[in-house]
């Protein structure tokens, strides 16, 4: 490290463990840490791998003077030179200010020490045109460039940036490709260059950044988000290279996805602890016809074990999986949701696990139905009645209402009416 007013050293350190990587690229930063210390950094990585190696005192609470910042570089070797035959730095220089954001030098001058040896090649904007504000290249094909020469100059460039779909509509939920062209403004492509991508229905990028290939051209994939209507997605594709100054934006027509209906049997399912129980699933388009091949995906509570976790329907829009009850009582719900591209379903199934009975129960004929109002004692008659059926005795061949008036303590009730007439005995 040293000083731009004095080109003295301040500082020479050596971090013999780090690997170096041809053609990859390296970032120092230089943090204030406390007082007039400062802190190194290569890559996120303290310089030297601890703290302690890291950090500096440069007598200084603040870095100010912009103007006179430089790059430069060094190469250093035992006795065999390794100069690559190119070697391009994205980026050259850039100062972050407090408050400020980052800080792109307007102009880059070069700078030798002087030394004599084999000097490298050097080029920047003002040598190439096709290189960024800020980028330079090196090595032996480079051309030499004499002392104090400008590299760069002029600060950010405007570019034009242009956005379209190579498909629209789309139907919402379905993945949609984004096309995006960098250009200057006279249209020339500029290759290298990366962009931010971004949407205004909260739709999401997997690889939000993406860089122009040699023809200024790069592609995004966008995973276009639900909606109810008619739609139109605002895509925008924004510069992020440092020197380079452009955004563009297209509207994306969406279509709504398509609802699926879904229904299972049974609809409330009744388990015991432990037991399994199948359930069968169906998938209907809104006309109520069966809608096939519709991806679901099934949710449970963590102690339920389910034959399958997601499944396609059949040609008739079924699928059938079984359930395992967890091994104590609980009420829980199922969830059934449509993952398919373009379609959007949601169904909840209530299951109760609990004990199940195995009962029986008659038919309910009007002596029954009578018999259940006269109280508990009936209910004892009743229970009589049920076990004479099975077989410990038959019953008179006489109607169930006047066998029980006859047989109940003190004789049979007198009637409360007359016989009519055609009435038996």
């Amino acid at each position: 490290m040293f000083t731009n007013r004095t080109d003295l050293n301040v500082h020479l350190g050596y971090w013999v463990d780090l690997g170096l990587v041809p053609g990859d690229a390296y970032d120092f930063e230089l943090l204030h840490a406390n007082r007039t210390n400062w802190t190194l950094t290569v890559n996120g990585a303290y310089f030297g791998g601890a703290a302690a190696n890291a950090t500096f005192d440069f007598n200084a609470t603040m870095a100010t003077w912009l103007g006179g910042i430089g790059f430069s570089e060094v190469a250093l070797y035992d006795s065999t030179p390794s100069i690559p035959a190119l070697m391009t730095i994205p980026l050259a220089l850039a100062v972050h200010r407090s408050g400020g954001g980052w800080y792109l030098p307007a102009n880059g001058i070069t700078s030798f020490a002087g030394n004599g040896g084999p000097q490298w090649g050097i080029q920047g904007r003002l040598q190439h045109p096709s290189l960024a504000p800020g980028e330079v290249e090196s090595g032996s094909q480079a051309a030499n460039q004499t002392n104090g020469t400008e590299l760069w100059n002029g600060g950010r460039v405007p570019v034009r940036v242009s956005v379209s779909f190579p498909a629209s509509p789309i139907v919402a939920t379905t993945p949609a490709l984004v096309d995006v062209t960098v250009t200057t403004l006279t249209g020339a492509p500029i290759p290298g260059v990366a962009l931010f991508l971004r949407d205004t229905l909260n739709g999401s990028f997997p690889l939000p950044t993406v860089s122009t290939g040699s023809t200024g051209s790069a592609t995004g994939l966008l995973d276009t988000p639900n909606v109810s209507a008619a739609s139109l997605d605002l895509v925008t594709a924004s510069v992020t290279l440092f020197g380079y100054n452009g955004s563009g934006a297209s509207g994306l027509p969406l279509s709504p996805s398509l609802e699926v209906l879904i229904t299972v049997q049974p609809s409330a399912p009744r388990v015991s602890p432990n037991d399994q129980t199948s359930l069968t699933f169906q998938t209907r388009n809104a006309t109520g016809a069966p809608d096939p091949g519709i991806l679901l995906t099934f949710q449970a509570g963590a102690a339920t074990t389910l034959s399958q976790t997601y499944g396609t329907t059949d040609s008739g829009g079924v699928l059938t999986i079984m359930f395992t009850a967890p091994p104590t009582a609980a009420d829980l719900v199922l969830t059934a949701l449509v993952e398919s591209v373009g379609h959007w379903g949601r169904l909840s199934v209530p299951i109760h696990v609990g004990a199940v009975s195995s009962g029986w129960s008659l038919p309910p004929t009007p002596e029954l139905v009578e018999v259940g109002v006269l109280g508990l004692a009936a209910g004892l008659v009743l229970l009589a009645v049920v076990r004479h059926r099975r077989g410990r005795k038959a019953l008179p061949e006489m109607p169930l209402r006047r066998y029980l008036k006859e047989t109940r303590p003190g004789g049979p009730a007198p009637p409360a009416a007359p016989p009519g007439p055609g009435s038996q005995p």
